[in-house]
Parts: structure tokens; sequence; C-alpha cells
């Protein structure tokens, strides 16, 4: 579904989050989220992981995508929760590091467990070498995707969700 979404939307160069129908529960890889854009190392459509308990996180907020087009006019950061998304101004946080914004964002939104991606200086400055990170570890972007977030002038992306994910039959899901 990412890829039908980014292709409904290839006009605007977007990136595109996604999770899948068993993302929130305990299969394996059921924390797994994906990111999708055009990468400026192949000039391709690519995808890139994001897991640990982003994916789960994204899903939890109600959002099964996020496709994000255009291009801010100063520094702004993704705030996905509730069922809802909030463009903020992140002009304090540009020139920071993912571990710095990491921190700020959870301590500005009152949340030790929000999930951020986000990108450092040379994603800022649009490297093509530049990854999203995930928290304060890199994720599975080895497309250059941190660059596509800087000409966006996206420094990140925080989640955090209340939601719940309901299974038809859970005792059967569990066998």
């Amino acid at each position: 579904a990412n890829i039908a979404l980014y292709n409904k939307y290839a006009d605007d160069d977007p990136i595109v989050l996604g999770t899948g129908i068993l993302t929130g529960t305990l299969v394996p890889g059921g924390s797994l989220g994906v990111i999708t854009a055009k990468s400026p190392r192949t000039g391709k459509v690519c995808h890139a992981p994001f897991n640990l308990y982003c994916g789960t996180e994204l899903k939890y907020t109600g959002f099964d995508y996020v496709v994000i087009k255009g291009n801010a006019e100063k520094p702004v950061y993704l705030w996905i929760h509730d069922e809802l998304a909030d463009i903020k101004d992140a002009t304090d946080l540009w020139g920071k590091d993912a571990w710095s914004t990491t921190d700020t964002l959870r301590v500005n939104l009152g949340e030790d467990l929000i999930q951020v991606l986000t990108i450092g200086e040379k994603g800022e400055k649009c490297s093509d070498l530049a990854q999203v990170i995930l928290n304060y570890w890199s994720t599975g972007d080895r497309w250059g995707f941190g660059s596509v977030f800087g000409k966006k002038k996206l420094k990140g992306i925080a989640m955090r969700g209340m939601g719940i994910f309901d299974l038809a039959d859970e005792n059967g899901f569990l066998e």
C-alpha cells in the first residue's frame, strides 16, 4: 500500500509512512513500519524499515499510513497522536543532533514513550548520505531519506498513540 500511496501523490515527491495489518500485534515483526520515498542516492523509489516500538506507536495513533507532501517554508516537525496530526514549528530544533531532538521533543510534549523519527545536521544540509534516525539509533534507511526530510524542512516525526488494536478473535489469534 505504501507504493500505491506514493504513486498517487508522486508529483508531490511524498514521504509515505506505513504499517501492516499485523503491526501492533504479538507476531514476530509486529512492530514494523516502512518509510517509502524517492532516494536521492539512486533516483528510485525505495523502502526503509523502522521498528522497535515506532511502527506499533504509529498504528496506535489511529493511523495506518501517513503521506507527507510539499515543503515547509521553515523547519517543522509532525506530531502524530490520538488520531490527530499537527504540524509544529521546529526552528528551535534545527541544528540539533538526533539525540538532542528526541530528548527535547519528549520533554516538550511531556511523554518519555514518544517515538521519534528525526534527522541530524547532515539531513538538514540535504546530504545524500543522511539517514532517518529512530529515537537514538539508526533505522534501515540506506537510501538517504534524511536528505528528503531536510529538503522538506521536516526535522522529524513524533508519535504517541493511546489507541488499542482490536482483534476479532483474540484467543484464536494467540493460538
